[in-house]
């Protein structure tokens, strides 16, 4: 117990976080981040987006106290890739959209296989945590959460610890997170130095 900061504070104070392991009443942690995931569809928060939910979320965490998430944007949801066969060769550079034929726009996104829809939805995540006073902490890119792989189609199967082409292809994502971002009060929340 010694490692938290404790304070004592009022009892009731919608401003702090009770944790369960405090000593008695009126004795309160400090507690200032969290992992987030939207309250009305866990790890399915991208696919599933709701920004009125999220906004809310944001807001009652505010009010608790909570100054800084952890986000977790899954790699499936924001480089939904399929592979394409040819001759029995994995061909996953041949960007297409999971679950159909569509190609990707010829867009600096597109060209990198990033869902722009998922990007858009980042950002007003980013734009809510502003609004609420509260700092992120971007795990790009997803793939391992909640004891399940969570890949794009192209790469179930493969070792996402070795496999060049995933290293490749996942690559291609930082520097759009950082583009989004770049020049606006969001660079410091995300840690982004230019």
């Amino acid at each position: 117990m010694d490692d938290f900061r404790r304070q004592q504070r009022e009892p009731g104070n919608p401003g702090n976080i009770r944790h369960i392991f405090a000593d008695g009443p009126g004795e309160f942690l400090d507690i200032g981040g969290v992992n987030y995931w939207a309250s009305h569809a866990a790890t399915e928060m991208w696919s599933k987006w709701d920004a009125d939910v999220v906004d809310r979320d944001f807001s009652e965490l505010e009010k608790y106290g909570v100054s800084m998430l952890r986000v977790f944007p899954q790699w499936p949801d924001f480089q939904p890739l399929k592979s394409i066969s040819c001759a029995g060769q994995c061909v996953p550079f041949d960007l297409r959209r999971e679950g159909s034929e569509e190609r990707f726009p010829d867009t600096e996104a597109g060209r990198a296989g990033v869902d722009e829809t998922m990007m858009e939805r980042f950002e007003t995540l980013c734009d809510l945590a502003e609004k609420h006073h509260m700092k992120l902490i971007v795990c790009i890119l997803t793939a391992h959460m909640t004891f399940r792989l969570y890949v794009p189609h192209a790469f179930e199967g493969r070792d996402l610890y070795l496999d060049p082409q995933g290293f490749e292809v996942g690559r291609e994502v930082l520097p759009l997170f950082c583009q989004a971002h770049e020049a606006s009060p969001r660079d410091r929340r995300l840690g982004i130095r230019q």
